[in-house]
């Protein structure tokens, strides 16, 4: 629940976050509303690998 706390590269910061949105001429919001629109495609086209 630290949103800029640098944990390592595999995690996600704000700052990465508001790159990719600034990036791709979105929101904040916006580019998360994205993530989770992705991420509910591609747990209906890859069930599988979501099970378990």
């Amino acid at each position: 629940m630290r949103a800029h706390l640098d944990m390592g590269p595999a995690h996600i910061r704000y700052e990465d976050l508001k790159a990719a949105a600034d990036e791709s001429g979105n929101s904040v919001a916006e580019t998360l509303k994205v993530f989770e629109d992705t991420l509910a495609r591609d747990r209906k086209e890859h069930a599988d690998e979501y099970a378990g």
